[in-house]
């Protein structure tokens, strides 16, 4: 299993990255791996939805909600997708009314500890890029993905 943490602090209310973030289908805005997210079923804490991802789909759901404070999002384990994840997005407002976001990212490759030892690097340096396209998406309105892609909100 890998695991990592990233930081960040984004110059926006709490209360917009929070909901930004709990609308589960803004994730292909921000995260150029994923092309599509789409609710399957439910509100709030045990929402379930469908990700397409660029290799890959999978289920997930969102397994645990303090209001403005956290979001767990985890894998549902299928057949169907060897990668497994569990991520807690904890959000706090800052002095400046910006809001620092810590980033906990657990993913199960299923490879051997050898080969997700050199994946690491490569997998948080990949989520932190993606965490900085979130955070010029909400202070700019806009971003580019990585693989040209203009989002704006």
């Amino acid at each position: 299993m890998i695991t990592f943490t990233n930081n960040l602090v984004v110059n926006t209310s709490l209360e917009e990255v929070y909901d930004f973030i709990l609308e589960c289908e803004n994730l292909p805005k921000w995260n150029y791996y994923v092309t599509s997210v789409t609710k399957v079923e439910g509100e709030g804490e045990g929402s379930l939805y469908f990700q397409q991802r660029k290799n890959d789909q999978q289920y997930f759901k969102i397994s645990e909600l303090v209001p403005y404070q956290k979001v767990v999002l985890q894998s549902v384990k299928s057949a169907d997708s060897p990668i497994h994840f569990h991520r807690v997005f904890i959000l706090s407002r800052m002095v400046d009314h910006s809001t620092a976001i810590k980033d906990v990212f657990q993913v199960n490759t299923k490879y051997p500890k050898l080969m997700e030892f050199f994946f690491k690097r490569k997998i948080k340096n990949a989520v932190a890029d993606n965490l900085q396209k979130l955070k010029e998406l909400l202070e700019t309105r806009q971003t580019v993905l990585q693989d040209g892609r203009m989002q704006t909100i």
